[in-house]
């Protein structure tokens, strides 16, 4: 590359990088001699040092008297300053390649190498003269010299978001919340100030700049008659534009460039606004996990102790479901029978229809946490959340706390958040069916007062700050405040209300089970008792006395809805073979008063006998 042929003592200086002066090059300068300007090559030796003198034979003056070219003295001079400028832009442009930045990087080297080649065309030609104008000359220093005008504030803006880039790669996490708003804020404020203020678009703004470069280019470049006139006619307002274009356009550019590079096409905008919703969304997760946890451990002890102290009867009584499905499940298992008297008939359908009810309540019941934005405190960062959700992956997680075993179910009860209406109305279906789990439920949610829900706020604060701060002791942290919250709830009030009740229920399922009990042991020895007769009248169907056939015809239709459905298939496959009684048992099938008889079957048997009508 030429050097700008500036002189220093009188003599012209070539200027070197550290490394050509060492290792040696040549270099080509352009060095007055006389009145005129000419390109001159001069050899550097390896090892020359900053400001020394190379004498070069033949490049100087003629002698007056021989007119022998004489000899021409330059000075080095070593440049210390651009070689580290393009070092730390070239560690720049690397280290932005490998964080969230690539394209930005590669703009911002593209764009210095620009300036560089740019730079030094204008060094290179400061000090020639010509004799007449020239447009292409001009047209080359113009696009020169406007082009660093514009590319160095973009440069500037690309090299922020690089280092921005790389500033959020290596201490994003350790950024806090409110730093992060901050800077999007700015991006979002000077992206307003073109869409409101300007009327444009960033990019529109950087085409109109462009625009603008193009103008100023083609028309300082122009020498023609009807400029200059009209040069001189607007000479002030062009020496206004070109006075203030650079400047404002620079500024704009600038401006344009930050948010066009960094918030269209960059990624740290995005990387920012990546990070912010990450902390938002992970501290929310953190704060949902902080509340679960304590309600639940606070709900499964305020349940464990309400249990321990209500009467014994009724914590016995609480057993007793299972025992009451059986018996409900063996009387069923004989549609064909009722119980002996009205009220415990009316009691098994009571039973019956509250375990259809308990098939529809899902086995988890859950009193779910309403949908809100936490508050986040403005110095939280990405990291410390990030340590939170890892250390509740760590924490014992309770899946639910078990409320009662029908045995055909299994009923949990988990908490998200404990609110004492929530909680009413989660579990009022279960105790519909259950009302033995009434009372307990009764004794929680009247012990979950306001100074409960206070208590609950002032430990969930305590909890989060142990998350974000102290991550290695949240188990622990979160164990103790939900024993100190239980520990701290009176129970008096709401036991001595709940007593009494619970007493009553308890009796009232022990009856329950005990008529039920009764009822289907009852029902299971009619249910025998009648198996074996009929397993006597069948074959008696075939009997060779006529007599026998009839009377064994006449007990089978008393027996009516009591013939169960093993001995009415033995029945139908008599009707159906060739045997003596055929008949017979075609016209028991076919006159039985039995729900288990449908009209094809019940025409099918008319048939066979013969008794259509």
């Amino acid at each position: 590359m030429l050097t700008d042929g500036s002189e220093e003592d009188g003599l012209p200086v070539v200027d070197l990088y550290p490394w050509q002066a060492r290792i040696g090059t040549v270099k080509p300068i352009v060095a007055r001699v006389g009145d005129r300007e000419r390109t001159v090559r001069v050899r550097i030796p390896a090892g020359v040092t900053n400001r020394a003198k190379l004498r070069l034979p033949g490049q100087g003056l003629p002698d007056a008297t021989t007119g022998r070219p004489g000899d021409l003295t330059v000075r080095v001079r070593i440049n210390t300053r651009r070689p580290v400028a393009h070092l730390i832009v070239a560690a720049v442009v690397l280290a932005g390649t490998s964080s969230n930045a690539q394209l930005v990087s590669l703009l911002l080297g593209t764009i210095w190498v620009l300036i560089t080649l740019a730079a030094g065309y204008l060094r290179a030609t400061a000090g020639q003269t010509r004799a007449k104008p020239s447009f292409t000359q001009d047209l080359r220093h113009n696009i020169c010299a406007f082009g660093i005008r514009y590319l160095a504030p973009v440069g500037a803006a690309l090299a922020f978001f690089v280092l921005l880039a790389i500033y959020l790669t290596l201490f994003g996490d350790s950024l806090s919340l409110s730093w992060l708003r901050d800077m999007e804020r700015l991006f979002n404020d000077v992206s307003a100030f073109f869409s409101d203020e300007l009327q444009l678009s960033e990019a529109g703004v950087l085409l109109v700049l462009g625009a603008v470069y193009l103008v100023s280019v083609w028309l300082l470049s122009t020498w023609s008659r009807w400029r200059l006139r009209l040069a001189r006619i607007l000479r002030r307002v062009v020496d206004a534009y070109c006075d203030w274009s650079g400047p404002l356009g620079a500024g704009l550019a600038t401006l344009a460039a930050l948010t066009f590079f960094g918030v269209h096409l960059g990624q740290p905008a995005a990387d920012v606004q990546l990070r912010i919703d990450a902390t938002q969304d992970g501290y929310a997760a953190v704060a949902q996990r902080a509340q679960a946890e304590l309600s639940q451990r606070v709900t499964e002890q305020l349940l464990s102790k309400a249990k321990d102290s209500l009467p014994p009867p009724y914590r016995d009584a609480l057993n007793l479901p299972p025992h009451v499905s059986t018996a409900v499940a063996g009387i069923a298992a004989h549609p064909q029978y009722r119980l002996r008297t009205s009220s415990a008939q009316n009691m098994f359908i009571r039973e019956s229809t509250r375990a259809q009810q308990a098939e529809q309540v899902p086995e988890t019941l859950r009193v779910e946490e309403p949908a809100t934005t936490p508050y986040i405190p403005p110095d939280t960062t990405p990291g410390e959340v990030r340590t939170a959700r890892e250390a509740f992956g760590q924490v014992s997680h309770r899946a639910g706390t078990d409320l009662i075993d029908s045995g055909r179910k299994k009923f949990v009860l988990q908490v998200q958040k404990l609110v004492s209406e929530q909680l009413r109305a989660v579990t009022r279906p279960l105790t519909d069916a259950y009302p033995i789990l009434d009372p307990l439920i009764q004794v929680v949610t009247e012990a979950v007062d306001q100074s409960v829900q206070d208590r609950l706020g002032v430990s969930y604060d305590r909890i989060m700050d142990t998350a974000l701060h102290d991550p290695d002791q949240l188990g622990s942290m979160v164990s103790s405040e939900a024993e100190a919250i239980v520990s701290a709830t009176d129970l008096s009030g709401p036991l001595s209300r709940a007593g009494p009740y619970a007493e009553q229920t308890s009796t009232d399922l022990r009856n329950t089970l005990n008529t039920l009990q009764a009822g289907q042991a009852d029902i299971e020895r009619r249910a025998q008792a009648d198996s074996a007769l009929m397993d006597r009248l069948i074959p008696q169907l075939g009997a060779p006395s006529e007599y026998t056939r009839v009377w064994a015809l006449d007990q089978l239709l008393d027996l009516g809805p009591r013939v169960d459905a093993t001995h009415l298939g033995q029945l139908v496959t008599n009707m159906r073979g060739f045997g003596l009684d055929h008949q017979y048992a075609a016209y028991v099938v076919g006159h039985l008063d039995s729900p288990l008889v449908d009209a094809a079957l019940r025409g099918e048997a008319r048939r066979i006998c013969g008794c259509a009508h």
